[in-house]
């Protein structure tokens, strides 16, 4: 028990124990607190709420006992509480668990709370066989979804608890069962934390080199001091001071003067001098204004990956598309490079990004993956089923 509750000191402060009346609340208290706690048995008229400061070496220095109504609600006094609680445990009556009260009432919980909870299916000893044990067990696990981390099943009578402080009565009480629930749970939650920090600072990670490489890119040459190099077919020369000279005083041209037209296979205004390094032509269709009519939307625009150049852009008031294009040109890449290495034979449909407030969404075209659509959409009003089909349609009437 010594290293249980060091882990779950480590973990949470505040423990919230809810339940209907008679549910065996203050049992599963006294059990969690391996004393005689809070007094069991208490009527229908007794208190609907207590609070217990337990001291600060134990795991949960403070717990809220809490009664459901006819509702399955707690008090709502102790909303606040129940919500900013680090571990919930509900108490159900196994013979009746899961009540159509009790679903609607954590319904309404999870839905302004996102801390760990635990089901405590009590009366358990009342089960005739382990087989109706395996079967409500079964009928939980499908009802309640992912709003418990752990199911338990436990004696929460007042007897099986009287004598909480000695392991074995506690063990065969379901203590220990109960305890490593917590635990579990607890882990589970701070393993999902992490996680989301480590999604988050990889983001930012992506996001930061993408915009070192911006400004890292070589500058062109100034137009007074021209180079030989080629530029979109044409060579441009940079005549030595004699032959300068030799045309400055009159000469016919030379050999040694080379005739540009024989450098330049493209003219600008032909069609294959119109074309980007992916393929993009710059008369294909680029209208994306459709994008604005998803609901949410904040600004789109329509990137070359192998460039980072943005093509076509909508809206945006609110976010900086040119960076916003190059940065997640890096994240495509990236993606791409990760398939390769997974030696998958996959296209990338699309690629989504939850932030706190915003939807990310890019998809690359079909016919050229290389292109891709980058559109944001504010997370509270849009609708991502809807937004991937109104994005999907707004690519096919794009003519390349």
């Amino acid at each position: 028990m010594t290293a249980t509750v060091t882990v779950l000191e480590s973990r949470a402060r505040t423990l919230a124990v809810l339940g209907p009346f008679s549910s065996g609340k203050s049992s599963v208290i006294n059990m969690i607190a391996r004393r005689d706690l809070a007094a069991p048995g208490i009527g229908a008229d007794g208190p609907v709420s207590s609070r217990y400061d337990l001291g600060g070496d134990a795991a949960f220095p403070v717990v809220i006992e809490a009664r459901t109504d006819e509702d399955g609600l707690p008090p709502p006094d102790m909303a606040d509480a129940i919500e900013a609680a680090d571990l919930l445990v509900w108490c159900t009556i196994g013979s009746q668990a899961w009540r159509a009260n009790e679903v609607s009432a954590m319904a309404r919980l999870t839905a302004t709370r996102s801390g760990p909870a635990v089901l405590a299916v009590t009366r358990a000893d009342l089960f005739r066989s382990t087989e109706d044990v395996a079967k409500v067990q079964k009928r939980l696990s499908k009802a309640t979804g992912d709003d418990f981390a752990e199911i338990v099943f436990i004696d929460a009578s007042p007897e099986a608890t009287a004598e909480a402080d000695v392991d074995g009565p506690w063990r065969k009480a379901g203590g220990e069962i109960l305890a490593g629930a917590m635990e579990a749970a607890m882990e589970a939650a701070a393993e999902a934390e992490r996680a989301a920090a480590e999604a988050e600072a990889e983001a930012k990670r992506v996001a930061a080199e993408a915009e070192a490489t911006l400004l890292s890119e070589e500058a062109p040459p100034p137009a007074d001091e021209p180079s030989d190099e080629t530029l979109e077919g044409v060579l441009i020369l940079k005549p030595e001071p004699s032959t300068r000279a030799r045309l400055e005083d009159g000469e016919t041209a030379s050999s040694d003067i080379l005739d540009l037209a024989e450098f330049s296979k493209t003219r600008p205004g032909d069609p294959a001098s119109q074309t980007t390094t992916s393929g993009v032509h710059e008369d294909m269709s680029t209208d994306i204004t459709g994008l604005a009519g998803i609901a949410g939307f904040l600004g789109a625009c329509m990137v070359d990956s192998e460039t980072g150049l943005m093509l076509a852009s909508e809206g945006g008031n609110a976010i900086d598309l040119e960076t916003a294009g190059a940065a997640n040109t890096e994240v495509v890449k990236a993606k791409l490079r990760a398939i390769e290495a997974l030696g998958m034979s996959e296209g990338i449909e699309d690629i989504l990004i939850t932030l706190d407030s915003q939807f990310h969404l890019i998809r690359p075209l079909a016919s050229n993956p290389m292109v891709f659509i980058y559109v944001a959409l504010e997370k509270k009003a849009a609708n991502l089923g809807l937004a991937r089909i109104q994005v999907k349609n707004v690519e096919q009437s794009l003519t390349l």
